[in-house]
């Protein structure tokens, strides 16, 4: 595994062990609505462009709107039971009592269980830690809905910091109040199994360790209208001046470090595809617990940013190799380029990142002794994970949010000496998964992904800025790319001097 010398993050929250979560499923009150768009035209890339008017109301119950790609045709994100949040869902005859989706039960395997199920954030975690983070959980077995309409929080938050906070204690509450009349466990031995804030100290403290509230759509922007600043918005807010409990532990609020809210009992997210909720429930811990910061800023143009990252804030994807190596979960090999002897030329094989690995899964390159600003860092990544495969592959209808891996080879990325929250920098150095970061490298500028038979010769042909190069780019070069798909890895040739 990665030892010291390469920058990792400020973590709050274990990174190996067991550690399980409890999920709730949310859909606000006044929450019934599709999000169907109009389809306006195509960009020169041919992807669909949509117009920015608010989501139909149950878009899939009018007259002839069906899916379409046509323009002024639609496309619904929520019209795949089997992958998606549909809004009409049953409700049962108490309030607060309404069917999960389909995927929702198996979005996480059950505690004290050796099972890992395909998609599951179990199965994540455990192919990106290389099977060191057992990260499991319990779904609470109805979607919530609330006692109110969305503004009724914000207008009557009374001590707590925002409307969010107010409607989670109202989640939280409810939980605690029901879970032994449903026979639905939520004890110690599984959810207080750390000392909140140390990752690095597995002894309970009476604390709840990972609640995770997860909402259809969001709303936050009306439940945190005028009161936006207090509290962020993927945690879960103040408590007030009542202490909340859940299951006898309590719950608590996220500290504020500066402009910074850190670790706490647990986190907020949304969506409306199991792809989606996966990536966001992934991307809050990744900043509370794990101290990651957005890895493109919210600005796709600017070229120190990871967009294969899921601290990306942009796209469904997971974690990338900068990801792994600040966790300390990757399989690292370093090659000082100096050091390869004549012809100059060695030759490399990763493993598929994907994967559980003992084998190296990531290529370190540097200029000289010591890792720095400018060196190259390569993973080899096939579309294995359930984040990355194609929608076609996992039964999804492949609509514009069904996101996947642009293609099976290389991920390239450079470190950078800008750091945030003592987390080092990376850039990837191909963004096809957003349609605003299409950048094309490589001899022939044909394919945005280093896959089979691709060459970059030498690393100083890049189309837009990219950080310092360390003296690095004007030497390296890597060519002869080769996928071997059963075997799980890629191999390639890395170059200190190309004759040609």
């Amino acid at each position: 595994m990665m030892t010291d010398g390469y920058p990792g993050a400020t973590v709050r929250f274990p990174i190996t062990g067991d550690i399980n979560a409890l999920i709730v499923f949310v859909q606000r009150k006044d929450n019934h609505f599709e999000d169907c768009r109009s389809v306006t035209g195509f960009n020169e890339l041919n992807e669909p462009l949509f117009n920015d008017r608010v989501p139909y109301q149950r878009c899939a119950e009018r007259p002839g709107m069906t899916d379409s790609w046509d323009p002024r045709g639609v496309q619904s994100f929520t019209d795949n039971p089997l992958a998606e949040w549909p809004a009409g869902l049953p409700d049962s005859s108490a309030r607060g009592f309404r069917q999960l989706p389909a995927w929702a039960t198996g979005i996480i395997d059950a505690p004290g269980s050796d099972d890992i199920t395909f998609g599951s954030l179990t199965d994540i975690y455990h192919r990106y830690s290389n099977g060191t983070f057992n990260f499991r959980g319990k779904v609470w077995p109805y979607t919530y809905i609330p006692e109110h309409n969305t503004p009724w929080y914000e207008e009557n938050r009374g001590t707590m910091p925002n409307g969010l906070a107010k409607l989670n204690s109202e989640v939280i509450r409810f939980v605690d109040e029901h879970h032994k009349a449903l026979g639905f466990d939520i004890t110690p031995e599984v959810f207080d199994r750390y000392t909140n804030g140390r990752g690095d100290m597995m002894v309970p403290d009476g604390n709840f360790d990972m609640v995770i509230i997860v909402y259809r759509f969001s709303g936050f922007d009306r439940l945190m209208s005028r009161h936006r600043s207090a509290s962020a918005i993927a945690h879960l807010g103040g408590i007030g001046d009542r202490e909340l409990t859940l299951g006898g532990m309590t719950v608590t609020d996220n500290p504020q470090s500066g402009s910074w809210w850190e670790n706490g009992s647990g986190i907020v997210a949304n969506g409306f595809s199991q792809k989606m909720v996966m990536t966001v429930i992934m991307h809050e811990i990744g900043h509370r617990q794990f101290g990651g910061y957005h890895t493109n800023e919210q600005n796709l143009d600017m070229p120190n940013a990871d967009a294969y990252s899921v601290m990306g804030a942009t796209n469904n994807h997971t974690f990338s190799g900068p990801d792994k190596i600040k966790l300390n979960w990757a399989n690292v090999a370093e090659l000082d380029i100096n050091s390869i002897p004549f012809p100059h030329y060695t030759t490399i094989t990763l493993h598929d990142g994907n994967k559980v690995n003992t084998g190296d899964e990531i290529l370190w390159i540097r200029n000289g002794d010591a890792v720095a600003a400018g060196d190259i860092i390569v993973e080899a990544r096939l579309k294995t994970s359930f984040m990355d495969m194609d929608p076609e592959d996992l039964g999804l209808d492949g609509d514009g949010k069904d996101y996947s891996l642009p293609g099976n080879g290389l991920y390239i990325y450079k470190a950078q000496n800008l750091r945030s929250r003592n987390s080092h920098r990376y850039s990837s150095l191909q963004n096809g998964s957003l349609p605003s970061r299409r950048k094309y490298f490589g001899i022939n500028d044909s394919d945005v992904v280093f896959g089979e038979g691709a060459q970059l010769l030498p690393f100083t042909r890049f189309r837009f800025r990219v950080p310092p190069s360390n003296g690095l780019d004007e030497k390296l070069a890597i060519t002869h790319i080769t996928i071997d798909e059963d075997a799980g890895t890629v191999s390639f040739r890395v170059w200190r001097h190309i004759p040609f």
